[in-house]
């Protein structure tokens, strides 16, 4: 380590740069909530906010197409022609005999159930319908990840918008000490990642509920 680095300070070299204190931030630090927004009865949007506890690994990549433009007479590039942006993404998680996400699933379906006429359900096939709910069934919801530094507390956050679970996949193997489950999902946005303290544009009316993350942090 040579003298202008000290305690992870990299302290200016006589150029007006000011110091810098870079905080590293680790995957075992980071906190994911799913927060599905609801219309109430007189109009106003709600949160329900899931934390995911049993959160392993989360990912997310956006990609736009663009082509090259040339003008004519010349063979280089000279722009290029933005075309759509697709954001996707994957969750995976644990499987614990109590598991978070499967419960309010569960809970989900059984509100389902006790606000139907059952009496109307005449064959097996429509019973079965009713008696799960898969991940891909559920309604679009925005995805907060939560960072924080071990040692120092310091949080950022970032907020996946829009997102749409497509498809899920389990695997059980007497190979593994642990089953996991890895959901995919398309989104609108990212916002990246930002202090935790910057205000977000939540599709929520804040003058009503609190966001996922107020919530994940006691506010």
């Amino acid at each position: 380590m040579n003298k202008e680095q000290t305690n992870g300070i990299k302290k200016g070299t006589g150029d007006g740069l000011a110091p810098s204190i870079l905080e590293s931030i680790g995957g075992s630090s980071t906190h994911v909530v799913i927060n599905f927004h609801l219309i109430a009865a007189d109009g106003n949007v709600f949160d329900i906010p899931v934390y995911i506890g049993s959160m392993i690994t989360i990912s997310h990549s956006a990609y736009r197409s663009k082509a090259s433009v040339y003008n004519c007479g010349s063979n280089l590039i000279d722009g290029f022609a933005i075309g759509n942006k697709y954001v996707a993404g994957t969750i995976i998680k644990g499987v614990f005999t109590d598991d978070d996400f499967n419960s309010v699933l569960n809970t989900i379906r059984d509100g389902i159930i006790s606000g139907l006429d059952t009496s109307k359900i005449t064959t097996l096939g429509s019973q079965k319908t009713i008696s799960s709910l898969m991940k891909d069934d559920l309604m679009s919801c925005d995805i907060n990840i939560i960072y924080t530094n071990e040692y120092t507390g310091v949080s950022k956050y970032e907020v996946i918008y829009d997102a749409t679970f497509i498809n899920s996949g389990q695997v059980a193997s007497i190979n593994d000490i642990i089953t996991e489950t890895t959901i995919s999902y398309i989104a609108k946005e990212i916002k990246t990642m930002d202090d935790i303290s910057t205000p977000s544009t939540f599709a929520s009316n804040k003058q009503h509920t609190r966001t996922a993350t107020d919530l994940l942090l006691g506010k």
